[in-house]
């Protein structure tokens, strides 16, 4: 059994072959969250035939200090800290 976000996949494809479209590539958070199921700091393709790639940018070190700050206690797990 497809899982949802494979359903979402099934559906923007037959609308791109269709459209004689190759593929998507989506870089807003609203987008990225709705066919992928979560925000990263990255691009997500959906090429018309095949599964998806995820294109996630490197952080740097400002932006790790940043996300293991006490601001940001939901990265500490992710980073193993």
């Amino acid at each position: 059994m497809e899982n949802e976000l494979e359903l979402k996949w099934r559906r923007i494809q037959q609308a791109m072959r269709q459209e004689e479209a190759d593929g998507c590539l989506l870089t807003m958070n609203m987008n990225l969250y709705y066919v992928s199921g979560q925000v990263f700091n990255g691009y997500f393709y959906l090429p018309a035939e095949g599964r998806p790639y995820w294109f996630v940018k490197r952080l740097t070190i400002p932006e790790i200090r940043y996300m293991l700050s006490g601001n940001r206690n939901k990265y500490r797990t992710f980073f193993g800290t």
